[in-house]
């Protein structure tokens, strides 16, 4: 069995060194950009539903539907990373939704059921 020079064994283990260094900043950096993504997205959603609320304050209010429903979807056409949007009133009774006729608010837990995040965004 012929055995490895002193070179061969130096260019291996700097080979492997550089391939694991490798994988471990390109795991750190998938796991770090995609924690940032994440929280950029969330605030970004949050700022959305802020000015949204400030927008339909009035609406709701004076009990427009129509006009917060109109606004729902102009918030949807303007904005490219909405899917959908939907408002409720204080008694937790949707107002305005943007998902059409097959609704999934209809086939799902009553909205008050369901653990309420905290974003401050109460109209």
């Amino acid at each position: 069995m012929k055995s490895f020079s002193i070179r061969s064994k130096f260019l291996i283990g700097v080979i492997s060194l550089l391939f694991l260094l490798g994988a471990s900043i390109i795991t750190l950096l998938q796991t770090t950009i995609r924690d940032r993504l994440i929280r950029e997205l969330e605030q970004r959603g949050v700022s959305i539903a802020r000015h949204f609320a400030e927008v339909a304050t009035n609406p709701f209010l004076t009990e427009s539907n129509v006009i917060v429903e109109m606004l729902a979807e102009d918030y949807l056409k303007a904005e490219n990373d909405l899917e959908y949007i939907f408002a409720v009133n204080q008694k937790n009774e949707v107002v305005a939704q943007t998902f059409g006729k097959a609704s999934p608010l209809t086939s799902s837990p009553p909205i008050g059921s369901l653990p309420a995040r905290n974003t401050g965004l109460h109209p």
